[in-house]
């Protein structure tokens, strides 16, 4: 590079850069007090029928365990939704497809699964939805 510039062949320039994107470290602004209030209320609302899946499950009876625990996934959605600025969804589809599935973490395939499965077992759903809850209870 210094023989071809030391022959002329090119000069030397230097560039000013400068970021067209407006980078700020400070992210997207905190939830306002009606957003917080209302994911908290779909939270409150999917530990009501996750609790009722539990007795419906000591009383055996599976088919009414299985409504309670797809009614608190759906509204475990609708609070990830409105945690994360995204169209709440109407049905359990929904909050499973993108983007909510981005924020379910490890819970989606468990959740999924039940969903997709009659047969699936319970217990496995059960304990992904406690894990989901737990970080905004703490």
């Amino acid at each position: 590079m210094r023989r071809l510039l030391d022959a002329g062949l090119i000069a030397p320039s230097t560039r000013a850069i400068r970021d067209l994107g407006g980078a700020s470290t400070a992210g997207p602004p905190p939830l306002s007090e009606a957003e917080r209030e209302k994911a908290l209320s779909y939270r409150r609302q999917a530990e009501r029928k996750l609790k009722m899946a539990r007795l419906l499950a000591g009383g055996e009876m599976a088919e009414e365990e299985r409504e309670a625990l797809l009614g608190a996934a759906l509204l475990l959605g609708r609070a990830l939704a409105v945690e994360n600025r995204v169209p709440e969804p109407a049905k359990l589809e929904e909050g499973l497809a993108s983007p909510v599935s981005l924020f379910w973490g490890g819970a989606l395939d468990a959740i999924r699964q039940f969903a997709a499965e009659a047969a699936a077992p319970a217990g496995v759903v059960v304990a992904a939805l406690e894990k989901t809850l737990a970080p905004a209870a703490a």
